[in-house]
């Protein structure tokens, strides 16, 4: 007996695909198309993987603007009295 249930969708059209027994493959209810339940699984654990691969980009760029902006504060606050004192001069 099955242990869980994944509702997927098909790649044509986004409609939702049903397991045809007599087939053993997933069909989609509204444009036909029907699927391997082994090549659906692979296309779903790609897109999962581009999703993480994505996350894990966009963290790493948020920390970097994070650093990139504190070493700005610290740069203008190094160079902000030199600065003052040319404009005195």
């Amino acid at each position: 007996m099955a242990t869980q249930l994944t509702n997927y969708q098909c790649p044509a059209c986004t409609g939702p695909l049903h397991f045809d027994g007599a087939s053993g493959k997933l069909v989609c209810d509204f444009c036909g198309s029907s699927y391997d339940t082994a090549e659906i699984e692979a296309l779903y654990a790609e897109k999962e993987a581009a999703a993480e691969t994505a996350a894990q980009n966009k963290q790493s760029t948020a920390a970097r603007l994070r650093l990139e902006r504190k070493r700005g504060r610290r740069t203008a606050q190094l160079f902000l009295p030199v600065l003052r004192r040319r404009a005195d001069l």
